[in-house]
């Protein structure tokens, strides 16, 4: 276009020039969702391919690539096998969901993979090979992660430089991220209030609202519904004394362990877990809608700076309770333990920091309780807890609740498919009738 004589009014050729763009952006959205995701990233690698020098990629770069979509190409992979060989669903229902995953719910099955990980971590945690305190536990696996963040920085090239209308949520997501998982591991975790517990599962609202201030991201009816179901799942699975009474209820009977450090009765006890609870719930939600706002700067850079920030303040969390000393020993039981935590907490911020990439603050928040259920499924197999009914429907009905969350972006965007063609062909008939009218 730069080449063109200028033989044409300059607003006529910009405004033609713009239609081009708008043309091939209709088409290219078309062929997008009208392919299967390793389709499509296979068309991502292969232009990534193209644009380096001999066809090359290097091999770090490659590797993280990889693990970055590998829950959306496991998750196209069974969707794509359900669709050649479940014949048991229609057939238009096996091509809308296969076509729509990458497009609709990609954020969902990466923090839903989040979840799932730090489900993991969770149980691991309260496995007899950790010698360690929680807090001590979470400054080793914060180091872990953040080395390999390094790693995968050095690898991938990408540079750390931020621009600077970006400070601000890159600061946000520090300080509140930081807040949160510290609170929850020094004293919710210790405390073991189940009442505090379910105040913390009420995020999600609390993000909504900010997201639809700050973002104005404004949720529908039906995925507020959704979310909603998914809370109060998790807060069937938490069983709080508010609900289920003093008897029914998890409450630990931490009351009898030795915490004179800043336990000093049951009642400031209590007082105290909720009321860090209230300033957790304050902290996450802030965390959720700063990532969101922070999806344009490349997600390994915000983790880098998240995971140096929570390094530091469990270092200095732990020489406080601990009297300036560590207490991981030299057992290689217990460094393997955090090593591999290490590692899957890596994995946990990957897929959780790229999911805000897709999709709302308010709708991942929701599906981050997925975590919940995991943890009382791996309860229940592994550490011998009673399975109580309560909790069981409570983990189903959290998985109910995104499952919907996932099926209804699938419907929305199969009708959305038919109008963007409708939109192709008459952007590209426009786009010709101008052209030919400026012989261009």
């Amino acid at each position: 276009f730069t080449d063109l004589k200028p033989k044409g009014n300059q607003e006529c050729r910009d405004l033609i020039w713009r239609l081009h763009q708008d043309r091939s952006l209709c088409f290219s959205l078309h062929s997008l969702v009208a392919m299967p995701l390793p389709a499509v990233y296979g068309a991502v690698y292969a232009t990534a391919t193209r644009s380096a020098p001999a066809g090359k990629i290097d091999s770090g770069k490659k590797a993280m690539n990889h693990l970055e979509n590998l829950p959306l190409l496991v998750a196209s992979d069974s969707l794509e096998s359900m669709s050649t060989e479940g014949k048991w669903l229609p057939r238009f229902m096996r091509r809308a969901v296969v076509r729509s995953i990458a497009n609709r719910i990609a954020g969902l099955i990466l923090v839903g993979t989040s979840a799932f990980l730090t489900s993991c971590i969770a149980t691991l945690a309260k496995d007899d090979a950790f010698k360690v305190s929680p807090v001590e536990a979470l400054f080793w696996r914060s180091l872990v992660s953040w080395l390999l963040t390094l790693a995968a920085i050095g690898a991938t090239g990408i540079k750390m430089r931020v621009n600077k209308k970006f400070h601000r949520p890159l600061v946000v997501r520090c300080i509140t991220g930081c807040v949160a998982v510290t609170l929850t591991i020094l004293v919710l975790q210790n405390l073991a209030v189940s009442n505090a517990t379910a105040i913390t599962y009420f995020s999600p609202l609390l993000a909504f609202a900010m997201a639809a201030f700050f973002l104005k991201e404004k949720p529908g009816l039906f995925t507020v519904a959704c979310s909603i179901v998914c809370i109060g799942g998790a807060v069937l699975v938490v069983r709080p004394a508010f609900l289920f009474g003093k008897n029914g209820s998890t409450d630990a009977k931490w009351y009898h362990r030795s915490m004179a450090s800043f336990v000093t009765s049951y009642l400031f006890g209590e007082s105290l877990a909720i009321g860090c609870a209230v300033v957790v719930v304050l902290m996450q939600a802030g965390a959720y809608v700063s990532l969101r706002s922070l999806q344009k700067v490349p997600h390994l850079v915000v983790m880098h700076y998240f995971l140096v920030s929570t390094t530091l303040v469990s270092l200095a969390a732990t020489l406080g309770v601990q009297h300036g000393k560590f207490k991981a020993g030299t057992s290689l039981e217990t460094w393997g333990a955090i090593g591999g935590t290490g590692a899957l907490a890596f994995a946990e911020q990957l897929f959780l920091t790229r999911s805000f990439q897709f999709d709302g603050a308010g709708v991942l928040a929701a599906a981050q309780l997925l975590h919940v259920g995991c943890e009382f499924v791996w309860g229940v197999i592994l550490l011998g807890t009673a399975l109580n009914p309560w909790s069981a429907g409570g983990a189903g009905a959290t998985a109910a609740g995104v499952l919907f969350l996932g099926l209804r972006r699938v419907h929305t965007h199969w009708a959305a498919r038919r109008s963007m063609r409708r939109m192709g062909l008459q952007s590209s008939d426009a786009t010709s009738t101008l052209f030919r009218n400026f012989g261009l």
